[in-house]
């Protein structure tokens, strides 16, 4: 059996914490032994992204903090794709040693940042599940833990709107469902810089909208830049590679947009135990 890394890619708030116990369960993997006729008791591992930003509160499991900027120059052969991301200014790698760990099955959270290079550099290991739901339901999932002011909660759900923007182009088929989850007002100015990419007057269109949600200037002009250049690189670059093997659409209601896509909690476990093993039984 071929080691698998399983990469749930998602907005804060969507159950990444969840679907890591999911996949850690005893009793789950103890299932997956069973279904699968295997001989030997399955193993788990999370892999880490590296960053520069502080510790906090779920961190110590999916990311390792307050790594020095420096390592990230003095060990730059040994990383994959390092960003530095607008929101927190922090810097996010994947190092190599994290990518090699020996369990069965490896599960991470990563960002649309590192999946095409990901799916250079580990190719049929790397199975992507793109967990998405639309803007409202982000919102009121942020909001409830109450641990981010609403203005931190705006800067994500811009960071995400855009991510799932750019998402949508590269998921073959199933672009318009994740296309319906994003604002129609910001959907519509991303798709004109998507279609008429050279033109930079739509650079000022992004800003005020965003500045309609955080009033902080330097925050707007740095995002709006980030963001504008994502969307051009991106789904220009990449337009004709489909980056997710899954798609799951969670929501408040049912969605009739999200077809057979859409999962309610109660089967979320199913779901995810489901995929590992389509994956692992290959």
């Amino acid at each position: 059996m071929v080691n698998k890394i399983f990469w749930f890619m998602w907005a804060p708030g969507l159950g990444k914490t969840v679907a890591m116990n999911i996949a850690e369960h005893p009793e789950n993997l103890k299932s997956l032994k069973e279904t699968l006729w295997l001989e030997k008791d399955l193993t788990v591992d999370v892999v880490k992204k590296d960053t520069s930003r502080p510790n906090r509160w779920a961190d110590d499991r999916l990311k390792n903090s307050w790594i020095p900027e420096q390592n990230f120059i003095d060990d730059k052969e040994n990383y994959v794709w390092e960003y530095t991301l607008t929101n927190n200014n922090a810097k996010y790698a994947y190092h190599v040693d994290e990518l090699n760990k020996k369990a069965d099955v490896l599960v991470a959270e990563p960002s649309i940042h590192h999946l095409s290079a990901m799916k250079t550099h580990l190719q049929d290991r790397l199975v992507v599940v793109l967990i998405a739901a639309d803007t409202e339901y982000r919102k009121i999932r942020m909001g409830g833990r109450g641990t981010e002011e609403e203005s931190q909660i705006n800067k994500r759900l811009i960071e995400w709107d855009v991510q799932l923007f750019i998402a949508s182009k590269l998921s073959g088929e199933d672009w318009e469902i994740l296309s319906k989850m994003i604002d129609p007002k910001w959907y519509e100015i991303y798709e004109l810089i998507y279609s008429s990419w050279w033109d930079m007057k739509y650079l000022d269109n992004m800003k005020n909208y965003f500045m309609n949600l955080v009033w902080e200037e330097k925050f707007v002009n740095d995002a709006s830049d980030e963001y504008f250049k994502m969307i051009i690189n991106n789904t220009k670059k990449w337009d004709t590679e489909k980056l997710f093997d899954h798609i799951i659409v969670r929501s408040l209601e049912k969605d009739e947009l999200a077809g057979d896509n859409f999962l309610i909690e109660w089967d979320f476990r199913d779901n995810i135990i489901g995929i590992i093993q389509e994956h692992l039984s290959k």
